[in-house]
């Protein structure tokens, strides 16, 4: 069978050329039966005259379904225009590639990719067309338009400001004309795309960071690294200078070269700003801390230290490296550590404590200090924030008040003269430390009448009762003094907001548990006054015991009132 081609003229050639070669024929069919192209040849009319097996498989009909069908009836409806101007573009000029989607027997539908050609065969003209199912081509390139598409709305809409520009010799000397950029780019300037074209990165920089940045960029530009970031001032178009986070990284060509720089730009004053603010209230509280006169830590639940101040160091002679991570139970020994240990409990459990204990130095000397903790909550984690006082020059006065006859010889507690010694420096310390202080004052009621009913060694008994009642009510750390015959007086820095009348009420509780437990014919009875000493009104020593007396003997005779009813 011979064969002629089709000219775009419509005339045709019948030559040594468009002649099958003989032995050909058999070698030609099988390619067209076995080819990974679907092929129809159709008369001009569009009757399928063939088909070969790939054709069959894509459509899902057998051959002689396809040999009874029109070509035309293979597209659907929306298809149908396009594959009629296909078919006057081949007519026209011969040939003609086009895509065109294809109805399968099932009814769905797929898109091919059809290169067709005329071509005269015993005595008629025929169309031969190639089909190529190109599903997977046009879902990657709907899947690289949506890509493309998604990639320009973000470039065009993203709040961070982006820049591309080429690599270039000195990039960030050269004019932005050539360079891609999104509206956020250049509105965090001020300018126009257009003002801004006319500008280089220098120009929009401040001279001061420019140096940095272009260090850096020649490492990434040479290799040295992939990509940097970096925070660098900025100049907007009326000379006010704004301070900005970017982030740099290299664009690659199809050969792996540097074509391109991509920057993204992000402006960050305000934070800076907060961040410099934030740091400027710390240093200006780790000043406050230093300046303290005495001691000054944090710690966390586990009694890890986490703060403290150059005093600390200075008298405890570690250095910040060894105290940082220790224990605060490390500081102490024997008895004072657990006190110490106690103390922090009580504090984390109710608030506010304070202990009297010897610090123990690096060099093992020791140093007795005050030591007031208050527990705060700071992001849902609990510390102990506290200070602590050198108290050796007060120990060193009791040691020498011990030497002299300042101590009430029957109680063993201190004397008037004694009290009044102690209380004037626990005063100005409490002034110091702003804390808040009671004056306790006590008298013992009918003690003639015990004295007179019982002997004056029992009256003694009772004296030294009082003075033991009062020991166990009150702290080691408070003074507690004999001022009389049958007069007591309590000084007692204050570490929480204790009310007159809490004290009143634990006294009474406590002194019925006492009397119950003395086993004696008589009861100890006592009337007191208490008062508080406020900052708004600073009295002295004597004032306040003025004060406390007065408000004993109300009390003494409120008593007796009762007694006569």
């Amino acid at each position: 069978m011979g064969n002629e081609k089709i000219t775009k003229d419509g005339k045709h050639t019948a030559d040594a050329e468009t002649a099958w070669p003989s032995g050909a024929e058999s070698l030609y069919k099988n390619a067209f039966l076995h080819s990974n192209d679907g092929i129809f040849i159709c008369d001009i009319e569009g009757n399928i005259a063939d088909a070969n097996q790939k054709a069959s498989h894509l459509l899902g009909y057998t051959r002689e379904e396809l040999l009874a069908r029109n070509i035309s009836s293979l597209h659907p409806e929306d298809s149908i225009e396009l594959a009629g101007s296909a078919l006057k573009s081949i007519f026209s000029s011969g040939s003609a590639n086009f895509v065109v989607s294809f109805r399968k027997k099932d009814g769905t539908a797929f898109p091919a990719d059809v290169s067709s050609s005329l071509f005269r065969a015993d005595g008629g003209i025929f169309i031969q067309s190639a089909v190529r199912d190109i599903t997977p081509r046009r879902a990657a390139e709907n899947k690289l338009m949506e890509s493309e598409l998604m990639f320009r709305e973000f470039f065009k809409r993203s709040p961070t400001g982006i820049i591309i520009y080429p690599v270039t010799k000195e990039p960030l000397e050269r004019k932005l004309d050539f360079a891609i950029m999104n509206s956020t780019f250049h509105n965090l300037f001020g300018y126009t795309k257009e003002e801004i074209s006319k500008l280089s990165v220098s120009d929009i920089s401040h001279p001061d960071d420019m140096e940095h940045n272009s260090a850096l960029l020649n490492e990434m530009l040479s290799g040295m690294r992939d990509n940097y970031q970096m925070e660098k001032r900025y100049v907007r178009k009326g000379g006010e200078t704004f301070w900005g986070l970017i982030n740099v990284t290299t664009l690659r060509d199809a050969f792996g070269r540097n074509s391109h720089v991509m920057t993204t730009l992000i402006d960050i004053t305000q934070r800076k700003k907060a961040k410099e603010a934030l740091i400027a209230e710390r240093n200006f509280s780790i000043s406050i801390i230093n300046s303290l006169p005495d001691i000054f830590y944090c710690f966390d639940d586990a009694g890890k230290f986490l703060l403290w101040n150059e005093n600390f160091e200075r008298i405890s002679g570690y250095s910040a490296d060894e105290i940082s991570g220790r224990s605060v139970f490390d500081f102490f020994s024997g008895k004072d550590k657990k006190a110490v240990y106690d103390t922090v409990r009580e504090v984390f459990e109710r608030g506010k404590s304070t202990v009297e204990a010897n610090l123990v130095l690096k060099n093992e000397r020791k140093i007795p200090y005050f030591f007031i903790g208050q527990r705060t909550d700071i992001d849902g984690k609990t510390y102990l924030l506290g200070t602590g006082m050198d108290i050796s020059e007060r120990k060193k006065m009791e040691e020498d008040l011990r030497g002299l006859s300042l101590s009430d010889e029957l109680t063993g507690l201190y004397n008037r003269r004694g009290f009044m010694t102690l209380a004037e420096q626990e005063l100005r310390i409490a002034r110091r430390m702003k804390r808040g202080v009671i004056l306790f004052y006590a008298d013992l009621d009918d003690l003639k009448v015990i004295n007179d009913g019982f002997g004056h060694v029992e009256g003694d008994n009772m004296i030294k009762d009082t003075a033991r009642f009062l020991q166990e009510l009150f702290r080691e750390s408070d003074i507690i003094a004999r001022i009389g015959g049958d007069e007591f007086t309590v000084f007692s820095i204050q570490t929480t907001d204790t009310s007159v009348d809490t004290i009143r009420s634990r006294f009474d509780i406590q002194l019925d548990d006492f009397n119950r437990k003395r086993e004696k014919p008589y009861r100890l009875s006592i009337s007191i006054g208490i008062v508080h000493y406020r900052e708004d009104c600073p009295d002295t020593i004597e004032e306040l015991l003025t004060q406390a007396d007065k408000l004993m003997y109300d009390h003494k005779k409120s008593k007796n009132k009762r007694t006569r009813k």
